[in-house]
């Protein structure tokens, strides 16, 4: 790599950084969606979670044929779907979790920042 092209690069990269108040706007914009996106991830996780634990084997497939290949993909079918089903409602529940109670460090981001703009807003979070 040149030393031109790592220049270009350099200051594309600067070019491409936001100012403190357009970060702020930002996470404002954000922090005002968190909570309804927080309870959806919620609901999400619990209804991912019920449709892997209810789900079944197919209807007519015989089980109890020992030299059959079939329970055998059944029940990788099903275990790879409960892990997978179970995996991503966890992530949904915590992340929804997180956002409906956490992000404290951005609702005291924003608050400093209106203060020291001395645009403190009655509605800010």
């Amino acid at each position: 790599m040149s030393n031109s092209s790592m220049l270009r690069a350099g200051k594309m990269l600067l070019v491409s950084w936001r100012s403190d108040t357009a970060y702020v706007e930002r996470q404002r914009r954000f922090h005002s969606i968190r909570r309804p996106v927080g309870v959806f991830l919620i609901i999400a996780g619990f209804a991912l979670a019920a449709g892997a634990i209810s789900m079944r084997h197919p209807p007519g497939v015989v089980l109890g044929d020992p030299l059959s290949e079939i329970p055998y993909e059944i029940g990788f079918t099903y275990g790879g779907a409960l892990t997978m089903g179970g995996l991503f409602a966890a992530w949904n529940i915590l992340s929804g979790l997180e956002l409906l109670f956490g992000r404290r460090g951005t609702q005291l981001l924003i608050q400093y920042h209106d203060k020291l703009r001395g645009t403190e807003n009655d509605d800010a979070p």
